[in-house]
């Protein structure tokens, strides 16, 4: 069963999100699951499609330690 989840995280300005986008890097795809991210304003976008809903949390939980790493360094 294919399973989608999406994360959208606001930062205090475009350039803060923008920072967050770049320290989180290119995130291989695993084969079962992919990934999108973007910025949208001061928004920073991830979009998550998996084969399974294993692979998706899997996914999810990866970009969630990243980004608290990231929040603790630049404080928001």
């Amino acid at each position: 069963m294919e399973c989608s989840g999406s994360l959208e995280f606001v930062f205090p300005s475009v350039k803060e999100a923008e920072n967050a986008l770049s320290a989180l890097g290119r995130e291989d795809s695993a084969k079962r699951a992919r990934a999108s991210v973007c910025v949208r304003g001061k928004t920073l976008c991830i979009k998550i499609h998996a084969e399974d809903s294993v692979a998706l949390r899997a996914h999810l939980n990866s970009y969630l330690r990243q980004l608290k790493v990231i929040e603790a360094t630049i404080g928001v």
